[in-house]
């Protein structure tokens, strides 16, 4: 993990996704988090070590933009693990509001619409906290931040049409 850490500390952009379970708790509990670049997509499993440290250093640091989903969950979860929110966040489903007629697109919809990919949404209600992961399991969580990764097209379109900090903003 900490080698990880120190080639994300490097990154400018990396997109973040979670995987979480909130049915029978009151507050949801961490189960993965996948991070992705250019040339990396990594599912980290919190329940198997203390990633803590690492994600701080990663998700907390302003320098580096984390692309997100419709943000709202992945927010609350990892506050929760880290004991602070993410920075520097940039959500696709807020530029893509922006930009389009579709207020509240959803994920599928929007790596369908934009690169031309049907995600498996299989997993979905996945009990994240079971392990073994399943291949199914880490496939669709690769998958989910690899094109999470891909579909930040806008982000010149915003800034020429002077929304770009509608998109992304910090959180202190």
């Amino acid at each position: 993990m900490d080698e990880l850490a120190s080639q994300l500390d490097n990154e400018k952009i990396i997109a973040v996704d979670t995987e979480f379970f909130r049915e029978t708790t009151y507050y949801p509990q961490l189960a993965l988090v996948q991070i992705a670049t250019d040339s990396i997509v990594a599912c980290i499993d919190p329940l198997a070590f203390d990633a803590r440290p690492a994600l701080q250093k990663i998700l907390l640091n302003q320098s580096i933009t984390k692309i997100f989903h419709s943000c709202s969950q992945d927010m609350e979860v990892l506050f929760y693990y880290l004991g602070a929110a993410p920075t520097s966040i940039y959500d696709t489903q807020i530029a893509n509001a922006l930009l389009t007629e579709h207020q509240q697109i959803g994920y599928a919809s929007l790596v369908e619409n934009e690169l031309g990919v049907q995600l498996d949404k299989s997993q979905t209600r996945t009990n994240w906290l079971q392990r073994p992961l399943t291949k199914a399991q880490i496939q669709y969580a690769g998958d989910d931040v690899l094109y999470l990764y891909r579909s930040e097209e806008h982000t010149s379109e915003l800034q020429s049409r002077g929304l770009i900090s509608y998109a992304v903003f910090c959180l202190k």
